[in-house]
């Protein structure tokens, strides 16, 4: 039988190995290992993670629990989630598994791993990600091009934001104290 503790002895030394966020959990979906880039993610310390259901513990619940439903059907899973910001563009690679012993499953292996371009990747922003990036509403970035608050560039009927003009407007709205 596998236990969690003889599970977490085979794989720590594999996860620790990688240069990405792993975790492997049991068919209950309790973590049974995972290395500290994985618990960064999740937003606590990896020893207090074992034992934990994922979905409990994400900081995407949703997404764990889509990702798990579909390596239980298909046996592989993989999703990516892009962010665009002025200083750079992010894109998240989730990849999920299940793993099985004599053809039976025991666990579910995932594998995340952040790549983050350059900001000329970024160069035009969309009008949604930079009010994202604001945290503001379209209405209000809408009202804010239109008196010229903000810099802007159009294009045809579109509205698009280069990464740098964001960047050294946000500096000219420092207040000084």
């Amino acid at each position: 039988m596998n236990t969690p503790a003889r599970i977490q002895a085979y794989y720590q030394p594999i996860l620790d190995s990688y240069p990405g966020a792993w975790c492997v959990a049991d068919m209950d979906e309790r973590i049974v290992a995972l290395n500290n880039a994985m618990a960064e993610v999740f937003g606590q310390p990896a020893h207090s993670l074992i034992g934990k259901r994922v979905t409990d513990v994400s900081p995407a619940p949703e997404r764990s629990r889509e990702m798990r439903d579909r390596v239980l059907r298909y046996g592989y899973a993989e999703t990516e989630e892009r962010k665009v910001t002025p200083e750079n563009s992010t894109v998240l690679r989730y990849v999920c598994w299940l793993i099985r012993k004599s053809g039976e499953p025991i666990g579910i292996a995932c594998f995340l791993r952040q790549e983050v371009t350059s900001p000329h990747a970024a160069q035009l922003l969309l009008p949604e990600q930079v009010a994202q990036y604001l945290q503001i509403s379209m209405t209000t970035l809408r009202r804010m091009i239109r008196a010229g608050e903000i810099p802007a560039l159009r294009i045809e009927r579109q509205y698009r934001f280069r990464a740098t003009d964001i960047q050294a407007w946000l500096e000219r709205q420092r207040i000084q104290t």
